[in-house]
């Protein structure tokens, strides 16, 4: 994503250089990322004009086309993250994908600094209603529960669900750090019917 916000908002094709500095990963890490770009054809590439010897740059950008206009097919981005995750979670274990979840609630918990209704419960509620989850919080006593009633990433879920899962169990993990919670989360149990996800919390001691 950040490759290709790079290439949307450069005036002028770039090289994987230009890239690599911009966004600050390896140039061999661009590539790779840019090999993706250009099967879902988001991104184009062409030969550098040159009078000078030597091998010519490949120089790349947004597909102004595709990136502009009609219809945004932003589960077709999802799919192709999913996908990588799912081979990086093979890779590495599910850490690195908690890792990134809880650092995503850390931030959207962070960017609500100084947000504030009845009780950080619902604090958390409030964040995962906004977030599309459509959650119910039902015996909200020392041991709640969360009941979810709406996946916004069903279709990616679909594709690997323990890749999706994951994430989310560490975004909220995230918010309930960012929100400084006396609670965890004792376990996420996805799907108990079709369209329900349900969260048990406790209290920390």
């Amino acid at each position: 994503m950040r490759v290709l916000a790079a290439l949307w908002s450069a005036r002028v094709p770039m090289t994987v250089t230009d890239i690599s500095v911009q966004v600050g990963l390896h140039p061999n890490t661009v590539r790779f990322h840019l090999g993706v770009l250009t099967k879902q054809g988001l991104i184009s590439h062409h030969s550098e004009e040159r009078d000078i010897r030597g091998r010519p740059h490949i120089l790349y950008s947004a597909n102004a086309a595709r990136v502009h206009s009609g219809r945004r097919n932003y589960r077709l981005l999802a799919q192709v993250l999913v996908t990588f995750a799912s081979e990086a979670m093979m890779r590495k274990g599910r850490k690195t994908l908690m890792s990134a979840g809880t650092a995503w609630g850390r931030r959207l918990a962070n960017q609500r600094v100084g947000f504030s209704v009845e009780t950080p419960l619902q604090q958390l509620v409030y964040s995962l209603t906004e977030l599309g989850f459509e959650p119910e919080l039902a015996t909200p006593s020392t041991s709640p529960k969360i009941l979810m009633h709406q996946c916004p990433f069903l279709e990616a879920a679909e594709q690997s669900w323990t890749t999706v899962c994951t994430v989310h169990l560490g975004l909220m993990r995230g918010l309930i750090c960012g929100y400084k919670m006396p609670m965890v989360i004792e376990r996420l149990d996805p799907f108990v019917e079709p369209s329900l996800c349900v969260v048990a919390l406790s209290p920390t001691v």
